[in-house]
């Protein structure tokens, strides 16, 4: 987030936190966010606190569990989380088998990372993919892909694909390189 030298609105406030409106206006009212309001009766919040409030999610984020999703319709799905587990025991790792539920767990569990081992049963990829990345509520979560297709030109920029031949240890490269860049985001709330 870029250092703010004057009031922002909370439209403003939203965009550099990447949440709602609602959620910044629930962070005033609990006292997160310092503001004020001018004589129409819109509220401004100070950039002092603007920078107070991303120093205390920042220490939050680091010091905070990471939740992971796996998303499988077969047997690899105990495989990835044993093999997920061994490169952070910190993280959380829950599991789901098929696309339905997949759907139904991203929105009870707001996961850091959404791991989806393709093609699984009920889901299309694509969509699911530009749905999470569109939702403010959803889109720091970081889809990572197992396929033994190429990236689709939908999907740039959009998720980490890994290809299913690759061996488990370049798995948990790339994971591991993920979780610790993902160690420096604002943390969406649970």
């Amino acid at each position: 987030m870029e250092f703010y030298t004057k009031p922002l609105t909370t439209g403003e406030a939203a965009q550099a936190f990447r949440v709602s409106l609602k959620t910044i206006q629930q962070w005033v009212d609990r006292g997160l966010l310092e503001c004020w309001k001018t004589p129409g009766g819109h509220r401004r919040i100070s950039p002092e606190s603007m920078a107070s409030l991303q120093a205390r999610l920042n220490a939050w984020s680091l010091s905070r569990k990471r939740l992971l999703m796996v998303c499988d319709d077969n047997q690899r799905n105990a495989e990835y989380v044993a093999l997920l587990h061994e490169i952070n025991p910190e993280h959380e790792i829950r599991a789901v088998d098929d696309g339905l539920q997949a759907m139904l767990q991203l929105v009870r569990w707001h996961p850091d990372f959404v791991l989806c081992d393709v093609p699984v049963a009920g889901v299309d990829l694509e969509r699911m993919v530009t749905t999470i990345k569109q939702d403010r509520e959803f889109s720091r979560a970081q889809i990572i892909v197992l396929s033994d297709q190429p990236r689709t030109p939908a999907l740039n920029n959009l998720v980490t694909l890994i290809h299913k031949s690759a061996a488990p240890e370049t798995l948990k490269q790339q994971f591991a390189r993920l979780t610790a860049h993902a160690a420096t985001r604002i943390p969406t709330a649970r």
